[in-house]
């Protein structure tokens, strides 16, 4: 079986880590996978 580490899930087929829209503009850590949409985030708060 293949070792896979957490980092994969953020992996681009190119092999770049890559982030959620919505947390490139973050300050903080707590950085979500680009391939889900925004789960849960105490932070963000979306402008109407």
């Amino acid at each position: 079986m293949k070792q896979t580490s957490q980092w994969d899930f953020f992996r681009t087929p190119s092999g770049h880590v890559s982030y959620n829209k919505i947390c490139l503009r973050c300050k903080h850590p707590c950085k979500q996978s680009y391939r889900v949409t925004l789960l849960a985030c105490p932070y963000f708060e979306r402008k109407r």
